[in-house]
């Protein structure tokens, strides 16, 4: 594994996580502006959310993401406008066969 991807998945699963479950919903919205791939107006991400794939998550306006949720970009996921993810809701764009 190169020093690279070290970094990158360091960043994704430790700095990343770190900073969404940060008190400051202020340094949320900076962060959720700047590593997804587009983000609308008035947008708000609730703390212990988990995050897999940032750059594939586009995010409509009025938006709430609840505590406890997960979503998963890594093959694109568009969420609309005037949106309301309750609490605990697992949101994939990929899936495991079952047949594995």
């Amino acid at each position: 594994m190169s020093i690279v991807r070290n970094i990158c998945e360091f960043r994704n699963y430790v700095i990343y996580p770190a900073i969404l479950d940060f008190p400051s919903r202020r340094l949320r919205s900076w962060l959720i502006h700047r590593i997804f791939h587009k983000v609308g107006t008035n947008v708000s991400f609730l703390r212990h959310i988990r995050v897999e794939g940032w750059r594939g998550i586009t995010i409509g306006n009025n938006v709430i993401v609840n505590p406890y949720c997960h979503l998963d970009g890594r093959r694109g996921l568009t969420i609309g406008n005037n949106v309301d993810i309750a609490t605990g809701v697992y949101i994939w764009s990929e899936e495991h066969d079952p047949q594995d």
